[in-house]
């Protein structure tokens, strides 16, 4: 007997049409995607409740459809989730050195050495000034 295997890999389940889970990159796109499948499952939500409302306007076979479209919102909901947990979240560290990198790229080597001894005269228990390495 085999192993079951998905028939779907769950990072192939479209957010939207030709959105697929895998194109999320950030955290951000994840969080986004999230909001947009929790308003279309609202959406869905609400037809069901209006068709339960006055039952005689609904087409055969609706409601199956509806209920259908609301389970695979809710899979693509657990596979961005899924998604978004394995992202890299850049930690405060690496923000800083990038931040740190563009600033002396945009004022020069001697402004960014005069910046780093005002704030070594400011906080020297942070800078080690003795090796001359502000």
């Amino acid at each position: 007997m085999s192993p079951y295997t998905p028939a779907t890999d769950p990072l192939d389940l479209e957010i939207s049409p030709g959105v697929p889970v895998r194109s999320l990159k950030t955290p951000g796109d994840c969080t986004r995607a999230l909001m947009l499948l929790e308003n279309d499952m609202a959406v869905i939500r609400g037809q069901i409740a209006r068709s339960e409302e006055n039952p005689d306007d609904v087409r055969p076979g609706w409601r199956t459809r509806a209920q259908g479209a609301l389970r695979w919102k809710k899979l693509t909901v657990k596979a961005v989730r899924a998604h978004a947990d394995g992202l890299h979240r850049p930690t405060d560290e690496e923000r800083r050195k990038v931040l740190l990198s563009i600033i002396k790229t945009e004022v020069g080597q001697a402004e960014f050495d005069r910046i780093m001894a005002v704030a070594a005269t400011k906080r020297p228990d942070l800078f080690e000034v003795d090796g001359g390495a502000v």
